[in-house]
């Protein structure tokens, strides 16, 4: 599966608001945006809507995040939602795209539907995204699915590319 570089960041001028994966992309080529280049993201609506594309390959939840034990050992905060075998909200980094909820941000519910909610909202997880160079990196295990993630041979002798 490939995504097209740099990275895009396109806020949506949507009339309607539709919570499928699928259809989350509506008017997005022809959107504005600005070119980000960052190394490690969280995913925009056009790629999140890719991995859902792939889900026979990749897994049907892939796109979504579940708490780690870890995040809730060392998190101050403290509730039911950190349940390690609960899939949890997540945030994408797509604006909602309409005219009067610019402070809003489109979201991935538990359940795998998309939704907007405030930016300023803190109780929303991040399941971040990054690019592999397949050309120099070495897998120890896995398979690239939800069940079996690729481990990244940390002994690699492969030079980092920036």
């Amino acid at each position: 599966m490939s995504f097209p570089k740099p990275q895009e960041m396109r806020p949506l001028p949507i009339d309607s608001y539709d919570e499928s994966p699928a259809n989350s992309v509506q008017n997005y080529d022809t959107a504005y945006y600005h070119n980000v280049t960052d190394n490690m993201f969280l995913l925009y609506i056009k790629q999140l809507n890719k991995v859902y594309q792939n889900s026979s390959i990749l897994g049907n939840y892939y796109y979504m995040r579940k708490v780690t034990q870890k995040a809730v050992d060392n998190s101050d905060y403290k509730s039911a939602g950190m349940d390690t075998s609960l899939y949890t909200y997540n945030w994408t980094r797509t604006p909602s795209g309409y005219n009067d909820r610019c402070h809003t941000v489109r979201v991935i519910g538990s359940g795998g539907k998309i939704s907007v909610q405030a930016a300023s909202s803190f109780y929303f997880g991040v399941r971040p995204a990054f690019y592999i160079d397949l050309s120099t990196a070495i897998f120890s295990s896995g398979n690239g699915s939800v069940d079996v993630p690729y481990i990244v041979d940390a002994t690699s002798n492969a030079t980092p590319t920036t």
